[in-house]
């Protein structure tokens, strides 16, 4: 009796767990937080940066775009692959930038599209830090956990990792704890669009950036926000990249004009058009030098990498003092003003992207220079002087 009671209770146990299972599965793919499955029933996803890396390799595979954007984060808030001013021909366009996505990461993720289906065009948003903070030889690094589950590993093979990656992804966005709430959050704050999202196409239109803006104010923004970005090159030492071979990010930069070229791909990289407040950061700090020396070190890259096809290859350089990068910032306690460029020193708005989208796509408006070894002396004179009309003045009344 005591026997059957036990194999009852085992049978109404197990049961019970594979109903809860299947339940908790089926309501994760069915709100689907992290946009891994595609389903799109519910089109908000305010819980998608807790799984972003996973979400973005998994939509490259399902949207297979012609376009490719890549860079950080400032890249994935500012270039909208969803904005009119790219070419009906390129499209459709995928923002496959993110807040870990360096360099050598962007390489990985365009290995991992190309495996799918190769783009026509590639576009590479390149920041001075993340050069500046990786001094090391590519080939000694670590592999990192957002590479398990790409299609290739870094020589181009079947990655034999995925498949058992491919198991931890399913459960961890399907029967964890963490996943359950989320899911429930998405249906509970499915009908409040102002919340922080990652679109279908990889953008994040920032709409957290509104309720922080009219909770401070821009101002209070920038200055909080310098305040880290001087502090992060207070703990670096400038470099005059003398040699490139040794930082992991240019190693990664040509290994991406290389695998551009093996795969007849267009390939468009720029320099961030920092916000002036940014580039006299980079001068109080000591790093203007190396500033001009890393836009030095990138045309060289490009020009070794590219060999015979540099022409497939353009860089444009956004970055020096003018209207735009000297946008006047709203006034300490000021909190409903709304900057049109920027949201603060290095994140950039769509409109400057589109502005930036345009000229890379040859329709204009004109914005920045394009870098190569017969203009890069000019274009850092330029800079130069367009600092000391805008602050001699000034600097001289002190």
């Amino acid at each position: 009796m005591l026997r059957n009671s036990y194999r009852s209770f085992l049978l109404i146990a197990t049961l019970s767990f594979l109903l809860l299972a299947m339940l908790s599965i089926a309501l994760c793919v069915y709100v689907d937080p992290y946009r891994m499955y595609g389903t799109s029933r519910v089109t908000e996803k305010p819980f998608v940066f807790h799984q972003e890396a996973l979400a973005k390799a998994y939509l490259i595979e399902r949207i297979r775009p012609n376009t490719l954007v890549l860079g950080n984060a400032e890249v994935e808030a500012g270039i909208d692959p969803e904005s009119l001013e790219w070419p009906e021909n390129i499209r459709p366009v995928f923002n496959a930038a993110g807040q870990n996505v360096d360099v050598f990461m962007a390489w990985r993720l365009l290995q991992h599209d190309i495996a799918a289906k190769p783009p026509q065009l590639v576009v590479l948003g390149l920041d001075f830090l993340d050069f500046v903070n990786q001094q090391i030889d590519g080939k000694t690094v670590p592999i990192r956990e957002n590479e398990l589950r790409l299609l290739v590993d870094r020589n181009g093979s079947p990655n034999g990792s995925r498949g058992m990656q491919l198991w931890r992804d399913f459960f961890n966005t399907t029967l964890t704890r963490q996943a359950i709430w989320d899911s429930i959050g998405t249906l509970r704050l499915r009908k409040r669009p102002a919340l922080a999202t990652v679109t279908e196409m990889g953008f994040n239109p920032a709409r957290d950036y509104q309720m922080l803006l009219h909770s401070q104010g821009a101002e209070a923004i920038f200055l909080r926000n310098d305040q880290v970005y001087r502090a992060q090159y207070r703990e670096l030492y400038p470099s005059l990249f003398y040699s490139p071979s040794r930082n992991l990010q240019f190693n990664s930069l040509a290994a991406i004009i290389r695998l551009a070229e093996q795969n007849d791909i267009r390939l468009v990289l720029f320099v961030p058009p920092y916000h002036s407040r940014y580039l006299e950061i980079l001068h109080d700090t000591g790093f203007w030098v190396s500033f001009e020396a890393w836009k030095r070190a990138l045309v060289r890259t490009i020009e070794n990498a590219a060999g015979k096809r540099r022409g497939v290859v353009q860089l444009y350089d956004f970055s020096g003092y003018d209207d735009i990068s000297g946008e006047q910032v709203p006034q300490p306690g000021d909190r409903q003003a709304e900057m049109r460029w920027y949201r603060d020193s290095i994140h950039y708005t769509k409109d400057l992207g589109d502005l930036m989208i345009a000229s890379m796509m040859g329709a204009g408006p004109v914005l920045g220079q394009e870098l190569n070894a017969n203009t890069i002396d000019a274009d850092l004179k330029r800079i130069r002087n367009d600092r000391e009309h805008l602050f001699a003045p000034s600097e001289a009344r002190r």
